[in-house]
């Protein structure tokens, strides 16, 4: 399956919109409910070398983004603002998942605050 024009099967995960941006493609994705833990663990498992998930942070009062990447065997994670990035953190598998797993109950409907993206760079 090409993933730049249809996005992947992962159990758990509904993928609701796709956006070509030349070096990269976006995926809007929501995950079926009751199904976050498996959805999440299946995003974090799919991603490639330079690919990223970006998720609206549900716990912060302000508009906040955590962010996870892809680069060669590790992740890295981080949380950004609207605007403004952090610095990228070296984390494990584990790591990563724990650091999105907060947010990722709220992530089942269609808007931007309820919905995740997976970026995928060319």
């Amino acid at each position: 399956m090409n993933f730049f024009s249809q996005p992947p099967s992962i159990p758990g995960v509904t993928f609701l919109s796709s956006r070509d941006a030349r070096t990269w493609v976006v995926h809007q994705f929501a995950f079926v409910p009751g199904e976050e833990a498996q959805g999440l663990m299946g995003l974090l498992r799919h991603l490639q070398p330079g690919d990223k998930i970006c998720v609206e942070d549900q716990r912060a009062a302000d508009e906040r983004y955590l962010e996870v990447r892809r680069t060669g065997t590790e992740f890295q994670i981080q949380t950004s603002h609207h605007g403004t990035s952090g610095t990228w953190k070296a984390a494990s598998f584990d790591e990563a998942l724990a650091f999105l797993a907060p947010s990722a109950p709220c992530l089942h409907g269609s808007s931007p605050q309820t919905t995740g993206s997976y970026t995928r760079c060319r």
